[in-house]
């Protein structure tokens, strides 16, 4: 039987402890997401690129906490309220583009990339997708 979440912290942390501390890596996802739309483009106007890679990487660790405990944490209602109607208003379609572009940034970074790994991210996402999205409207 597979373990995805030990397949996805597997893929994380050969992400993570290349040398760089995955900054490759958020950098690629963050240029295949911003060019993935117009519209993710004019949302990262002006935007700090370094305080988003932080960000980023928090909210994976948020993501990977969700996934197991399916618990609306105060953290996780903060990040839901930051991208949700009254503040971000980053619509429910635009997750579909930002975790595809997080799909294609780990499969250039993760040398043991392969269909397991893919839906270990996959299924470790979409708990925490599926809730920001609900909160979208």
């Amino acid at each position: 039987m597979k373990n995805f979440d030990q397949i996805f912290n597997d893929s994380y942390e050969r992400i993570i402890y290349r040398g760089d501390q995955g900054d490759a890596f958020f950098s690629l996802f963050y240029e295949l997401f911003i060019t993935s739309s117009p519209a993710v483009a004019d949302m990262f106007l002006g935007v700090d690129l370094t305080k988003q890679k932080l960000m980023l990487q928090r909210s994976l660790y948020l993501a990977m906490d969700f996934s197991s405990t399916r618990i609306e944490t105060q953290a996780i209602k903060k990040y839901a309220d930051v991208h949700g109607p009254l503040q971000r208003n980053v619509p429910a379609d635009m997750y579909v583009l930002w975790l595809d572009a997080l799909i294609k940034a780990v499969k250039a970074h993760d040398p043991r990339f392969n269909e397991d790994v893919e839906l270990a991210w996959k299924l470790v996402l979409s708990p925490l997708i599926l809730y920001l999205s609900a909160h979208s409207r």
